[in-house]
This record gives C-alpha cells, structure tokens and sequence, in this order.
C-alpha cells in the first residue's frame, strides 16, 4: 500500500513538473534580455546601432528600426535617450532608443549643427550655425523645454566648443580663429561674457559651478572656478604630467575628470583637480562618452576596433570587434 501510495504522489508530482515548464519557460526572455552598453552612431548610413553584451563581452548590433533619419545626435549618459535632429522633422526632439517613443523639443530650428549634453544628462546645448544661435534645453528627457536662447552672431568665427551645465543657467562657448580661441560665459543675467583665449580649445566640461577647459595647442587643462561668478581660471595639468595633444574631458559619475589624448594616454583627476592616476590605452583617443556600467567609450568608428575604459580603479581597457563589411552592407539596405 505504501509503494502504491509513493507511485501515485510521484505521478503527481511529475504532472505538476510538466504543468509548470511552460510557464517558466515563456518567463525566461525576460529574465535573460541582452544587456546594452549603450549606442554608436552609423555616420556613413545615418543609423543608430546598440553595443550589445557587456565590457569585454559585446558587439556592435544591427542599425535600430527607427521612423526617422538622424541627421545630428547625441546620447544621453542614461544610455537610452538620445537628442535627435532628424531630415524629416521641422524640431528636435529626444528619443527613446528602447521603446522608439519620442519627445519634440518645442521652438528649436530644423538645422541644428552640433549638440552638447550636460555632464549628467539633464541638459542640452543645440547649435544651429545657419541661423546663429545655441538653445540651452533643460528637463531632459521626459519635458525638454527650451531655457535661453544665445545670440552667437557678435563673433565673426563659427562657435568651436560649448558646454553647459547640468540646471540649463550657465554655458561655456569657444570661437576659433587663427590666432587664438576666444572663451565666453553665457547666463541669463549677465548674457555673454569674454573669459579669456586659448591657444586650441579641444572640450569643456562642466563640473558643478565649475568648468574644465582642455587647451590641445598649449597641452594644458584648466579648471575654470565658479563660471557663473568669478571664473578663475587654475591650470591643473600640462606637459608636465605626460600630456600630449589632449583631445577629450569626461566627468566622472564619482566627479573624477578624465582627459584623453591623442596618444592614448588618460589621465584621472579628483574635482580639485589633484592627479591620481594615469592610464594608457593601445588605441588613438577621438571621443569620451559614457555607457553603462560606468564604462568610457574612448573611440567611435564602427569600422575599427571601439576601444573603452572599464569604469573601475583598475582601468582596464578593452574593445568591441570592429564591424564586418557584410554588416556595413546590411545597414545600407
């Protein structure tokens, strides 16, 4: 009776198994999605593409079924919104990668040049060179509104640089000439304002109130002390410390300063601008742009090798395989 009444309960048992196996199953796809590290821009065929896997386990993805065709874009360091402006809208608006929903950005021109995000995303500074003017947007991403608005024409050179901070009040802009780069504040209150020249101003950032300006002709970083203020500008790196041609700046979700040069060196400062470490990467610097996991993508041709940083003190570089030619093709298609 016992064996019987054992046999019985294991029946059971395995129909209960087999009951529940679908269930299970159909909850694996979303327990096990392919992380994103973040997202590259197809210049050659105008497409956004994912970085798909993890640091030092990732590929370049397919281009992203999209409704339109970014011609200027910029990502957001949350690694799923982008600022677009695309060839078929009259604005910009910001996009949201994973759900392809997106937000128009109300008053901005259909001829934007160059974007700049704040160092923590919540801002942005859109050029349109045409018509000479920088929106400065703030509540990004869910409610873009346009902040100010700055009048670029009093100079005679196209705007090189620009920055703005993460509340939308403050902007740093830069204007080329052969002679030497002009550097300008911009607030509500006070409008523009000269700061001071440099020699080739390659990027600013802003860190808080303050700004970090990288001069790749003098091989020098400044820290530019309460830019809304005072802007006192402290030179905090130079020769010196190994710099050669400094081409980037990145902010730290930890407020550390990154700078990158053309020789693969980057060197890691603290928010006072104290050096801490120095780090060397086999690979030609062009860009310095979050993605998740606190890692830096430091280069941004699909074609070659995307070298980026770990994101950890150990400073480890590694890369995503560059894109074959069959995949190229099958972006153009």
């Amino acid at each position: 009776m016992n064996d019987l009444a054992s046999k019985i309960h294991q029946i059971l048992a395995f129909i209960m198994v087999m009951a529940l196996a679908p269930v299970a199953g159909a909850q694996i796809p979303a327990s096990f999605q392919t992380p994103t590290l973040g997202y590259l821009f197809d210049a050659e065929n105008r497409s956004v593409r994912p970085m798909t896997g993890i640091p030092g386990s990732s590929t370049i993805g397919a281009p992203l079924h999209l409704a339109f065709t970014p011609e200027t874009i910029a990502f957001l360091p949350d690694e799923r919104h982008a600022i677009v402006s695309p060839t078929e809208s009259a604005e910009a608006f910001v996009v949201d990668l994973r759900e392809s929903t997106w937000v128009p950005i109300r008053g901005t021109s259909s001829s934007i040049t160059a974007m700049r995000t704040s160092t923590r995303g919540s801002a942005a500074a859109l050029y349109d060179r045409a018509a000479s003017r920088v929106f400065l947007v703030t509540g990004i991403p869910d409610s873009p509104v346009i902040q100010g608005t700055v009048d670029v024409s009093f100079s005679d050179d196209p705007l090189g640089q620009f920055a703005i901070s993460d509340d939308g009040a403050t902007a740093l802009l830069s204007f080329p000439s052969a002679e030497r780069d002009s550097v300008y504040a911009w607030t509500a209150a006070t409008g523009v304002r000269h700061l001071s020249t440099a020699s080739k101003i390659s990027d600013m950032a802003f860190l808080g109130e303050d700004a970090v300006v990288v001069d790749s002709g003098k091989n020098q970083i400044f820290l530019m002390r309460n830019v809304r203020e005072q802007a006192v500008p402290s030179l905090i790196a130079s020769e010196v410390d190994g710099l050669s041609q400094p081409v980037a700046v990145f902010i730290s979700r930890r407020s550390e300063i990154y700078i990158g040069d053309s020789s693969g060196a980057v060197l890691i400062l603290d928010s006072t601008g104290h050096i801490l470490r120095e780090a060397h990467c086999s690979c030609t610097i062009t860009t310095m742009a979050p993605l998740a996991n606190s890692a830096l993508r430091l280069t941004d041709r699909i074609d070659q090798p995307v070298f980026m940083m770990d994101g950890s003190e150990s400073d480890r570089f590694l890369f995503i395989p560059a894109l074959s030619v069959r995949g190229t093709q099958e972006g153009a298609q």
